[in-house]
């Protein structure tokens, strides 16, 4: 998959999934004010994947005078397989406490094959973090906390979230990942 087809494909999945569905009910005011970066790794080499992770934690942390991203997807379409990517997901966890990143950032998951840990591949649920191409999702805490403490209902967004997608059968919910 190019750089382009990834980020194409992901910026169809952020409009029909995370903003579209609302199932992250933060997204919409960052993508409409453009503050969500893309940035892709065209590759499967762990080392070159850290380091550009790496690079755009720092950029997240102290963003350049006059930088409007608030939050950035590394797009990382080289790590299909699931066990694979979880692999890297550890190790992308692991440069938080190194970077002394830990309650500044956080990093969410995304993945074509994503599932939670003791939920069966099919559960609906695991649609709220199946997107088209393997991504980690680089969040500054403080956003999040600012956004959480806004919201009336932080807690319930999850079982909003489980709920609408068990809504959907199984081929609306691929159709929601892939487009």
């Amino acid at each position: 998959m190019s750089e382009e087809d990834a980020e194409v494909r992901m910026r169809g999945w952020v409009e029909r999934a995370v903003v579209g569905l609302d199932l992250c009910p933060f997204a919409r005011r960052v993508v409409r004010a453009e503050g969500l970066r893309y940035v892709t790794v065209p590759t499967a080499d762990v080392a070159t994947i850290l380091a550009a992770v790496h690079e755009e934690l720092m950029e997240l942390a102290l963003p350049a005078p006059g930088s409007t991203v608030e939050t950035t997807l590394v797009l990382v379409p080289g790590l299909a397989g699931f066990e694979r990517f979880v692999a890297v997901m550890a190790r992308v966890e692991a440069l938080l406490p190194r970077l002394e990143l830990r309650g500044v950032i956080q990093v969410a998951h995304f993945h074509p094959d994503y599932r939670f840990a003791g939920v069966p591949a099919d559960a609906p649920g695991n649609a709220t973090n199946q997107a088209p191409v393997p991504a980690f999702h680089l969040l500054r805490e403080a956003d999040v906390a600012a956004a959480v403490a806004a919201h009336p209902d932080p807690e319930g967004i999850p079982r909003r979230n489980i709920a609408r997608l068990e809504a959907l059968d199984a081929e609306a919910r691929r159709r929601l990942r892939d487009g």
